[in-house]
């Protein structure tokens, strides 16, 4: 997978519309972001969406 830096390089001057995917709960994203979606839009931005490498379960309430 290609991360989010390797990403937005490749796709030079076009508009990018970012969201990242993250687990219901307390959580942290750890390692890069990696692109896990593209998906054109009808504007010419390119939509990519997120995730990170892995993630870690927080403290618990």
């Amino acid at each position: 997978m290609m991360t989010d830096v390797q990403a937005r390089r490749a796709v030079g001057d076009r508009r990018v519309r970012i969201s990242v995917l993250a687990p219901v709960g307390q959580w942290y994203g750890v390692g890069d972001l990696r692109v896990l979606r593209v998906r054109a839009e009808g504007d010419d931005a390119l939509a990519l969406t997120l995730g990170y490498a892995s993630y870690e379960r927080g403290p618990q309430a």
